[in-house]
């Protein structure tokens, strides 16, 4: 942590024009994919890309797709959806990654991401899922959201 706030420190002195206000704002990346990544990004990002080595490749996929959304949690049933697979599947796939502390247990079958982790895991789908596994993960996601409002 004290590397963070060092390259966190730095960037920001580097940079009288900004304000404390808008720092966290300018602090992040362009884009998903961005091939810039600020320094402190590293130190970040190196924790989740640890944890994330150590899924399989079913979990590794299901908390990238997942994360697509624009809500912080998923039900299981709009993640049977979104990975195509059974809500049984879901649900074991969406428990296996509250057991690793990827994600939390919410009310009524419902499991949320942590802010960062959902962006970490939304940018890494775009660079390793690609376009069109991405586009169809969210394509099934909004046809279940939907279905369950009418």
């Amino acid at each position: 942590m004290p590397q963070l706030a060092r390259g966190l420190g730095a960037r920001i002195a580097g940079r009288p024009a900004w304000s404390i206000a808008s720092a966290p704002e300018r602090l992040g990346k362009p884009y998903p994919g961005a091939p810039v990544v600020p320094p402190e990004c590293g130190a970040i990002e190196q924790p989740y890309e640890s944890a994330m080595a150590r899924l399989s490749p079913t979990q590794a996929r299901a908390f990238r797709l997942l994360a697509l959304g624009d809500r912080p949690d998923v039900s299981v049933r709009e993640a049977a959806a979104a990975l195509d697979v059974l809500p049984a599947d879901a649900g074991a796939l969406l428990e296996s990654l509250v057991d690793v502390h990827l994600l939390e247990s919410a009310e009524d079958d419902r499991y949320r991401y942590q802010e960062a982790l959902r962006m970490f895991a939304r940018d890494r789908a775009f660079v390793l899922d690609g376009p069109a596994a991405t586009q169809a993960a969210l394509t099934r996601l909004v046809r279940a959201h939907s279905a369950m409002l009418t």
